[in-house]
């Protein structure tokens, strides 16, 4: 297989898993950490027109780890 195929097969899989998580009429929360898992999910929501999400990160004092504006 080639890598384009795996690329399109990983997409779907994260597309699925994603959209089962957003069954019914539950709030979303999502981690945030500027890492590329979390941007992908939240990626992934956005393309899903999904809006009743709330993003959270923790921001250890005195470290520039986190995000600490979520606007």
């Amino acid at each position: 297989m080639e890598v384009h195929g795996r690329h399109a097969d990983l997409r779907r899989a994260i597309r699925m898993s994603v959209e089962s998580c957003c069954l019914g009429e539950y709030k979303i929360g999502l981690a945030v950490s500027g890492g590329v898992d979390s941007t992908i999910i939240a990626n992934e929501l956005n393309q899903l027109g999904i809006r009743n999400v709330s993003a959270f990160s923790v921001v250890l004092s005195g470290t520039e780890d986190g995000i600490r504006d979520l606007s």
